[in-house]
């Protein structure tokens, strides 16, 4: 999923770093130990700022979990660096810096994709139908976003199917361009507003293709941590930001910094397992209470061969559409016989 959430929500005592002496060196709370906690406490100490890291877990990463275990690097959370066109991409920044070499996503292009039915048999496709689909969902959702916004993107596909131009696509081909729609958008067809495929589209033609790291993601979060005061095993429950002094508390004490950076997962927030004193404003309140995620599972698997040649992603059809069925080579990236 593209959308990887996370609020930075910036507590600053509600002044700017100015206001304080210049012989007085800043203390700065980061509160959570992902890529944009990682991010944001690299920055202030490189700046000078004195930094301390609160992370509630016993590893540093977040959402990107690099596991080991088996001798090489799996990705048990985040995969890709999306968006390789931006310019403001500090991942692609930090990968660059440091040499990473990486590989580009096929989910970003339908290149090397195979399809199979329930009972295992290969899908032949004709060059270019996979393309074809995509462009005319994408045209005819496009113009729906103007004269019928409520449209939902399975509304569209069986629009589609009603005036004869998708007739020439089997129903696993379908299936297919459903669940990469759905799985760059993180929502279910059916509730997907019409407004967000054709957002999400043009964001992709303009940001570019997603990219996977050689030797493991960790190799960024790693770098990002070199020097930083990280404190493992620290939960926060309390953040009092009503005077000059905020005080950050947690299981095991009190901080007192004149500036905290919140970088907690949404979810912390939507369940309120931090207290704000005083209460976030209305805005940041409706932000945390209205943006959703997708709800993605990944699971991993090593064979003792490949069974799927060189192909880069594979689709099943299933019998119920929206059990998800969409696997990726990872060979490629380690050199395993491993799929997710």
């Amino acid at each position: 999923m593209r959308t990887s959430i996370r609020l930075l929500l910036l507590f600053i005592s509600l002044q700017s770093f100015n206001s304080f002496a210049d012989s007085e060196q800043i203390k700065i709370l980061v509160v959570g130990a992902g890529i944009s906690g990682l991010g944001a406490a690299k920055d202030l100490s490189d700046s000078g700022y004195e930094v301390t890291v609160l992370e509630a877990r016993n590893k540093i990463g977040g959402r990107i979990d690099t596991d080991r275990s088996l001798g090489f690097p799996l990705e048990r959370g985040a995969s890709w660096i999306h968006s390789n066109k931006l310019e403001n991409n500090r991942l692609m920044s930090i990968k660059e810096e440091l040499g990473l070499k990486t590989y580009i996503s096929p989910l970003s292009a339908y290149d090397g994709v195979k399809l199979f039915d329930k009972n295992g048999k290969v899908i032949n496709l004709q060059e270019g139908d996979l393309e074809k689909i995509e462009f005319r969902i994408g045209l005819v959702a496009y113009i729906a976003s103007y004269i019928r916004p409520s449209a939902t993107l399975e509304g569209v596909i069986n629009f589609l199917k009603r005036i004869g131009l998708l007739s020439f696509a089997p129903n696993a081909v379908l299936q297919a361009i459903h669940q990469t729609l759905e799985l760059s958008a993180g929502e279910d067809s059916k509730n997907m507003p019409i407004g967000v495929l054709v957002a999400e589209t043009e964001y992709i033609e303009n940001a570019g293709v997603d990219e996977e790291v050689f030797g493991g993601f960790d190799q960024i979060t790693d770098h990002l941590s070199i020097n930083l005061d990280i404190k493992l095993n620290t939960p926060v429950t309390k953040i009092d930001y009503s005077s000059k002094k905020i005080k950050v508390f947690s299981s095991k004490q009190v901080y007192v910094a004149d500036a905290v950076v919140v970088t907690v997962p949404l979810g912390v927030l939507q369940k309120n397992l931090i207290e704000f004193v005083p209460e976030l404003p209305e805005k940041k309140k409706d932000a945390v209470k209205n943006i959703n995620l997708g709800n993605v599972n990944k699971v991993i698997f090593k064979f003792p061969y490949s069974f799927w040649g060189d192909d880069k992603m594979f689709f099943i059809e299933r019998e119920d559409r929206h059990a998800f069925s969409t696997w990726f080579n990872n060979e490629v990236i380690v050199n395993e016989p491993v799929i997710y």
